[in-house]
């Protein structure tokens, strides 16, 4: 008896990177790009993305080329991404946890001037 104890701790050590890597595994990432409207990419653009549970939220300011990325995202959170350049807004864009596969790509657009 004693030895089938030892025998399901053993086991119980041996899965548990298993485990954990797969949560890690998981975890969701949404990218795009930010652009005006004639589809010319944004520098310096701010895209803010918040968890709409723990209304956390995280910043990156695009380059020349207008990408954002954000990883690490919990994949039973629903997030909200907005962009912001120069004084103008983005339409704010969810990211749903039913949405389907790790990896979400959403374009941004900012509409500058009148």
């Amino acid at each position: 008896m004693r030895l089938g104890s030892i025998a399901l701790v053993l086991i119980s050590f041996l899965c548990a990177p298993i485990v954990a890597s797969a949560s890690w595994e998981s975890l969701r990432e949404v990218h795009g790009v930010v652009l005006d409207r004639e589809s010319h990419p944004l520098d310096h653009a701010v895209v803010q993305l918040q968890n709409n549970r723990t209304l956390m939220v995280r910043s990156y300011i695009t380059q020349g080329d207008g990408k954002y990325h954000f990883t690490g995202l919990d994949p039973d959170d629903d997030y909200q991404l907005i962009a912001q350049y120069d004084g103008f807004w983005s339409h704010t864009r969810t990211f749903s946890r039913f949405d389907s596969g790790i990896d979400r790509k959403i374009n941004l657009t900012i509409r500058l001037g009148r």
